[in-house]
């Protein structure tokens, strides 16, 4: 999935992030307004990861998470 795509909606991603890794505050998040690189550095400091490792964390996050987005509107 495209990055763009999700600053479209940024707010449901946002709140997904904040879900999904409990350490990262989604008004925090809301505040970036989209912007990866401030994403992957608050990942990178709050997990202690390089930011190479942020950036794949969310990558790999950002495929599952969109996967499982597309079916449940599938199955609603």
């Amino acid at each position: 999935m495209s990055w763009s795509i999700v600053t479209v909606d940024w707010p449901v991603w946002a709140a997904c992030l904040a879900e999904d890794f409990e350490c990262l505050d989604q008004p925090t998040l809301e505040g970036f307004r989209g912007d990866r690189a401030k994403v992957v550095d608050c990942l990178a400091a709050a997990h202690d990861l390089t930011q190479a490792e942020a950036f794949d964390t969310l990558e790999v996050w950002l495929g599952r998470r969109s996967r499982h987005m597309a079916e449940a509107r599938v199955a609603a």
